[in-house]
């Protein structure tokens, strides 16, 4: 039965050793973009979004064109043999050269007859037609050089500019939200230290106070107050162990895509500090950063790019439309009678044409009152989309001046708290102090000291957690894990 209790219980040991896991920021983060399906949905995005801007070189298309019919039957008046039976048949590719505006066409066609009608004493002959066609156009004014068909082609690179910037925002900002809840972890764990070696100090006290109340040196009062500040800090440690337990469930859901066990031990590996606040910019490289090369700017940028190019290409379709087009044709054409007695009497007309086609069309709307408009909307929209951008780019950088001044702040509030502590404890063992001599009737004061220390303390690592948090925050501002975490090579 001995050994059966030491098995059970070395396995129990074994499970919970298992089941227990210290887990470093980088790999947190390294297995939740691996496995949170957040990650794939902005990669599917991106993809779907470069697959739908393939549209946009219809233009480059080669389009092909293809007909044919066939009529069976007398089409016209006179005398027939036999049925009568015509076909035609059609055929042309066409292609847009968008760097010249120039369009190209390329045909063959086909129409036969035969079996055709005597009409009196004349017989139609029967004839086989085809030939081959090659057509350029070429724009004067409106699309010349290829300025209108550009438009589609320039404008897909903008926007797959903005759908990798847009994807690599989303993996950014998906990392400072983990970052973010890694922090909140981290300084969670701090804080249920603290109440921890609080709890231990406060019930060690109330021995002391059970002990100098048997021998009269303590009141009943004195062992009332110390069994209060013992429930007190039990509470609070009882509240943050809660919290614990449900953020080392969350960031178990993140790195695995599964709820934990109810018994699995995640425990957080940093120093002093999560992040290191050396490897912030000061505020003057921030702010020139982001009006440089930042993720923002570079949209910024690109949205104008459109709107530019927009108002170009409304522009363009102002003017009117002089096409000059050349065509050149290569027929044979072959003509013979069938119901002529004699086969001297038959005869072939035989010829080769290659007919040569030069000319022009014109054509411009009177008042364009929907291209005027066009135009218009467009002009105004640059001006619309640089004044949104600039409005954009001072909230930005109010933003970040405001998170600077804030970690200031934090850190001088930081050098206060630390010494209300050292002033606490001071006072609180000074109190203590006056009790142990007789001085002082009552731990009434020590209590409340040391109830402002273990105050100090929680507020002391709040502080610490929010500047941790405003570190996260400009290191997503200065576009830090794009390089930390290669996203700037996302294609």
């Amino acid at each position: 039965m001995k050994k059966n209790v030491i098995i059970l219980t070395f396995l129990f040991i074994l499970t919970n050793y298992c089941l227990a896991e210290e887990v470093s920021l980088e790999s947190f983060i390294k297995k939740s973009l691996e496995v949170h399906p957040k990650t794939k949905v902005s990669l599917l995005e991106f993809k779907k979004t470069l697959a739908e801007n393939l549209a946009y070189t219809a233009t480059e298309d080669w389009n092909m064109f293809v007909s044919y019919s066939r009529t069976q039957g007398a089409t016209v008046f006179g005398s027939y043999v036999s049925s009568a039976v015509s076909s035609s048949f059609d055929a042309y590719t066409t292609k847009s050269l968008s760097s010249y505006g120039t369009s190209l066409q390329i045909g063959v066609s086909q129409i036969a007859a035969t079996n055709q009608p005597t009409v009196g004493n004349f017989a139609l002959p029967d004839s086989n037609t085809y030939g081959l066609k090659v057509q350029i156009t070429q724009p004067l004014l409106k699309n010349a050089f290829g300025k209108a068909d550009q438009y589609p082609l320039k404008l897909k690179v903008y926007l797959d500019e903005i759908a990798q910037i847009t994807y690599q925002q989303q993996i950014q900002d998906f990392i400072t939200i983990l970052t973010e809840e890694y922090i909140k972890w981290h300084y969670l764990e701090n804080d249920i230290k603290i109440l921890k070696d609080q709890v231990k100090k406060s019930k060690k006290q109330l021995k002391i106070t059970e002990r100098q109340q048997k021998l009269g040196a303590a009141e009943i009062l004195d062992i009332i107050t110390s069994k209060q500040n013992v429930l007190l800090r039990e509470n609070s440690l009882l509240s943050k162990e809660f919290e614990l337990t449900n953020q080392r469930k969350k960031i178990y859901f993140y790195m695995t895509g599964n709820v934990s066990e109810s018994n699995y031990q995640l425990t957080s590996i940093v120093d002093e500090n999560v992040l290191n606040k050396t490897l912030l910019k000061d505020s003057s490289s921030s702010l020139l950063f982001l009006e440089e090369i930042s993720l923002f700017k570079q949209l910024f940028d690109i949205n104008e790019k459109i709107a530019s190019l927009t108002l170009e290409y409304e522009s363009e379709n102002m003017k009117p439309n002089l096409d000059i087009y050349l065509s050149a044709d290569l027929d044979n054409y072959k003509t013979y009678l069938e119901n002529q007695a004699n086969d001297d009497d038959n005869y072939t007309l035989k010829g080769d044409a290659y007919p040569f086609t030069l000319g022009f069309s014109f054509s411009k709307p009177l008042k364009n009152i929907v291209q005027n408009s066009a135009q218009e909307s467009a002009k105004e929209n640059l001006f619309k989309t640089i004044s949104t951008n600039k409005l954009n780019l001072n909230n930005l950088k109010e933003s970040i001046i405001m998170m600077y001044d804030q970690l200031t702040f934090l850190t001088n509030q930081k050098i206060i708290i630390k010494e209300s502590i050292r002033l606490s404890s001071k006072a609180a063992n000074l109190e203590y102090k006056k009790f142990d001599q007789g001085r002082s009737n009552s731990l009434q004061f020590y209590h409340e000291y040391k109830n402002q220390q273990l105050s100090y303390e929680l507020q002391l690592n709040q502080i610490k957690y929010l500047e941790q948090s405003l570190i996260n925050q400009l290191f997503n501002m200065n576009d830090y894990y794009i390089t930390s975490y290669n996203l700037e090579d996302i294609k």
